[in-house]
């Protein structure tokens, strides 16, 4: 608040401001302390962004060795696939040769239907 034109207050001494005059010498340590405060929040965001690289670091790693065990593990899926696929066309065309066999001889039959030992004896042979 600022004293009508004219009149002189001592804001630095006023108690309903609370100001209070310090030594120079007072004024110097706080600087000094606030100096060394600030060197050592300096240290310590330093060691706390050292950290945080370092971290950042290992997650990368991690993240890369998941990559490629996952491509593996594609891999590995793709693999076994693969070979249900075949065993599934090998079945297939096994039922489809049988099918085959078992209905030309039905069809060579005279009457038409093979007993199921004529069957089993063209199987077998």
């Amino acid at each position: 608040m600022m004293p009508p034109c004219g009149t002189r207050s001592n804001s630095l001494t006023s108690k309903s401001n609370n100001f209070v005059l310090i030594s120079p010498r007072e004024t110097e340590q706080l600087r000094s302390d606030l100096a060394q405060e600030i060197k050592r929040l300096d240290a310590k965001i330093e060691q706390l962004r050292s950290d945080l690289m370092r971290e950042t670091k290992q997650l990368d790693l991690k993240i890369e060795r998941l990559g490629s065990d996952l491509t593996r593990d594609m891999k590995d899926l793709e693999y076994r696939m693969i070979i249900k696929l075949g065993a599934m066309l090998v079945v297939a065309v096994g039922a489809m040769a049988a099918l085959v066999k078992i209905l030309s001889i039905r069809d060579s039959m005279p009457c038409g239907y093979p007993f199921f030992s004529d069957i089993l004896s063209f199987a077998l042979n």
